[in-house]
């Protein structure tokens, strides 16, 4: 329903035709692994929702997500007015994670390039050495690299500046501010980073990305995707989204003249 794989063909159909019916969870094929979802697609009008028992209309189908859509579609959110502006990167990639897994070591003096995973991170705070946490196979309660390690001596780099890291995996935003550039996001990670290091600025963005706004628009918009656990893969384009709002869901509260352009960065 909102896969990204299927965003366009969703799009191609909406040209001509627009879903008039969604059943999201259809217990019709016994022994399947996954969540089965029932489409009908027909002429412009309103879409019949089918949760279980539970029949409602909602409006005309016009967005590609279309779980979104039949979770309400969007709504303004209030967000903060931020003094600057931020770029939003993932923390590593998957080939620097396998360079920063052999290099790491377990240990708790570490003052610096303290590597971070999406476990690690829960609202305003980090666990790292309070506990083991896997790092691609290898049980680590203070994962940390002496040195940057060939390859990785541009994000080691990056990595010491004052940032919000985000969880990339998880059942509601979960975001922790590194005041003081010691941590080393890892992958599944993402990494919000202020234009002018304004740590101010990060703290109220991490706290505005752990009051319940963000979590509820994250359900509402990837929701669909969610694992068994009810855990979401939080997406660097939809944490740019989020941060920079389009015509579709500014408001009186987020006009485009009190929000700072947020720029993504691969």
């Amino acid at each position: 329903l909102g896969a990204p794989a299927g965003e366009r063909l969703r799009t191609s159909l909406a040209r001509r035709l627009r879903a008039v019916r969604l059943v999201p969870e259809a217990d019709r094929f016994s022994g399947a692994a996954v969540y089965v979802s029932l489409v009908t697609v027909g002429p412009e009008g309103p879409c019949e929702v089918i949760e279980g028992s539970d029949r409602r209309a909602v409006q005309t189908v016009d967005d590609p997500n279309w779980w979104r859509a039949m979770k309400g579609g969007r709504e303004a959110l209030d967000r903060p007015t931020f003094d600057g502006s931020f770029a939003v990167r993932a923390g590593m990639t998957a080939g620097e994670g396998y360079v920063a897994a052999r290099a790491a070591s377990d240990n708790p003096l570490a003052e610096r390039l303290k590597i971070v995973t999406a476990g690690m991170i829960e609202p305003g705070q980090c666990l790292w050495g309070e506990r083991e946490f896997r790092v691609l196979g290898r049980k680590m309660a203070c994962p940390a690299l002496a040195d940057a390690p060939p390859g990785l001596a541009s994000r080691c780099e990056l990595a010491m500046r004052p940032k919000v890291v985000v969880a990339g995996l998880s059942r509601r935003v979960e975001a922790w501010l590194d005041a003081q550039g010691r941590a080393l996001p890892f992958v599944g990670t993402l990494v919000a980073f202020h234009d002018g290091d304004d740590v101010g600025e990060l703290k109220r963005l991490a706290d505005w990305l752990n009051s319940p706004e963000p979590s509820e628009r994250l359900v509402r918009d990837l929701g669909a995707n969610a694992l068994g656990g009810g855990s979401i893969t939080v997406s660097k384009r939809w944490m740019v989204d989020l941060l920079h709002p389009t015509n579709q869901d500014a408001g009186p509260s987020c006009s485009p003249q009190r929000i700072d352009l947020y720029t993504a960065l691969s």
